[in-house]
């Protein structure tokens, strides 16, 4: 019998290395995880359904919209519900927001037949701020419906209205005043009688020297003096709390929401521009004066510190204006004056030097204000201040207004124009070039379509005469020398019919900046 030998198994260990090392040179690789197979447990991945995110827009939405119907319906609560005057003044509101002129007209315009059909007693203190309001409103929506003589009537229609009513408080006789500044504005605009808009501005003027008469005491010309302080901050009566807020639930235009002070120097100032018009420069002169004083009063520092960048650039407007019209006053005018110049000054400097001044010191504080205005409107807009700014600028060209940065971009073009033409008249032809060209690009920059073009011709013409080495001949004192039919105006050459050279620059600066304080 023989054996069956049986295999024998063998069991043998095998340590294999925990982690296989690497050969030298290698770099750890990392680790890709397939888009079909579950992340790993450390990755962080979380799932918002679909669902929620629909549910979170529709909650925000409905309370945003629910927050937008609250602000509309809490508006004119202070306006009476008689004849439906609160449901017209919203309708109408909410149709000029959509720029339904023609819609917002129809109903602003059956508030306003209603309201003045109402009592007095029904719109509470200072009924007649109320009223004009809502006349002011139709004229604004008129206005930028294009239709300007319609506009013209409502405004006119409201002021004689106010100017037969009883006991009007200072508030409301502020309201007829800046209705007749801008019926002044208007009546030029329309082309309208000259007497018309002189009516208009020299009663604005009179009825503010009356109110600080009646509230100070003062004497009839107390206003119009230059050392006058400046008037009326407290004393012609503020506007309550209630007046304030139905005024801003209308939204009544700029020219309705300034200050007594910016009020009295629209006053002033259109009331100057008129007679620089008519040449009477005398007058003109010393209404500007007034202007720039209540602005930057010559003997408080603090205040003309204090003054806006944007009050700042009317300052420097006017001033701009004055320089145009000094060149057409003779140099031995009673009126002749300098920015710079003390009282106890008796030399009256020549028309183009004092020109010149002026022009300087408008371009100075002009430069100083764009510069300030730009800071504060960055820092008050932030990061996405383009987009808040580009909003507003389409918002004051809907309203016909300008934005306070775009006007003084303006002035500043304006300014530095006007001093290039001065250096032109003066042969100074490569400092009248920078200043042309400094103010072709910032008119270029604004969108200053007139601006542009006197530039470009200005800058053509410098560039022809220091290519040819032309020298004007210096100022006479306003006697020319006469080389054809006529007689040489304002000290200029004359070119064969009666009309200097240097007139013609004086037309320049006259009919830019007269263009640009419109």
């Amino acid at each position: 019998m023989s054996t069956v030998r049986r295999p024998i198994h063998v069991r043998i260990a095998v340590r294999l290395p925990a982690r296989i090392p690497l050969r030298a040179g290698a770099r750890n690789l990392p680790r890709y995880y397939s888009t079909a197979s579950p992340a790993p447990p450390n990755s962080l991945s979380p799932r918002i359904p679909i669902s929620a995110v629909f549910t979170v827009l529709t909650i925000f939405g409905v309370a945003a919209t629910s927050y937008g119907l609250y602000e509309f319906y809490s508006m004119f609560t202070l306006w009476p519900k008689d004849g439906g005057l609160r449901d017209d003044l919203r309708a109408g509101i909410k149709a000029q927001h959509s720029q339904n002129y023609n819609l917002a007209e129809r109903f602003l315009r059956r508030a306003y037949d209603t309201a003045l059909t109402l009592p007095p007693d029904a719109f509470g203190p200072s009924p007649w701020l109320k009223i004009s309001g809502i006349a002011c409103k139709l004229g604004q929506v008129l206005e930028q419906a294009e239709e300007l003589q319609k506009a013209y009537d409502v405004y006119q229609q409201c002021f004689e209205s106010l100017q037969v009513a009883n006991n009007l408080t200072i508030p409301e006789r502020r309201r007829a005043i800046a209705l007749a500044t801008h019926l002044a504005h208007l009546t030029e605009v329309l082309q309208k009688p000259e007497a018309e808009e002189e009516s208009y501005r020299a009663w604005g003027v009179d009825q503010f020297v009356k109110i600080y008469k009646d509230v100070t005491g003062g004497g009839d010309d107390a206003l119009l003096k230059l050392d006058a302080p400046v008037p009326l901050t407290n004393t012609t009566g503020a506007q309550s709390d209630s007046e304030s807020k139905a005024e801003e639930d209308l939204g009544l235009p700029k020219w309705l929401t300034q200050s007594e002070a910016e009020e009295f120097e629209n006053a002033l100032e259109g009331l100057g521009t008129f007679y620089a018009r008519r040449g009477n420069v005398q007058y003109a002169l010393s209404l500007y004066l007034r202007a720039i004083s209540l602005i930057l009063p010559p003997a408080s520092p603090q205040l003309r510190a204090a003054a806006s960048p944007e009050r700042r650039c009317h300052a420097a407007q006017i001033m701009s204006s004055i320089s145009s019209l000094v060149l057409s006053s003779p140099p031995s005018s009673p009126t002749s004056t300098s920015p710079d110049a003390s009282p106890s000054d008796t030399a009256a400097p020549l028309p183009l030097a004092q020109a010149q001044s002026w022009a300087s010191k408008s371009l100075e504080i002009s430069t100083k204000a764009l510069t300030d205005l730009e800071a504060d409107v960055k820092k008050r807009e932030g990061w996405f201040g383009f987009l808040s700014r580009r909003k507003k600028e389409e918002k004051a060209a809907q309203e016909g207004e300008v934005d306070e940065l775009g006007e003084c971009a303006k002035v500043w073009a304006v300014g530095m124009f006007n001093l290039g033409i001065i250096l032109e008249m003066q042969n100074d032809f490569k400092a009248a070039q920078s200043h042309f060209a400094s103010a072709l690009a910032k008119s270029k920059e604004i969108g200053l379509a007139e601006g542009v073009a006197e530039a470009e011709d200005a800058l053509a013409r410098v560039r022809m005469r220091i290519m040819r080495g032309v020298v004007l001949p210096p100022p006479s004192n306003g006697k020319g020398k006469d080389n054809g039919k006529g007689k040489g105006n304002n000290g200029g050459r004359n070119n064969g019919n009666g009309t200097g050279e240097k007139e013609c620059r004086e037309t320049e600066v006259v009919a830019i900046g007269a263009a640009e304080a419109k």
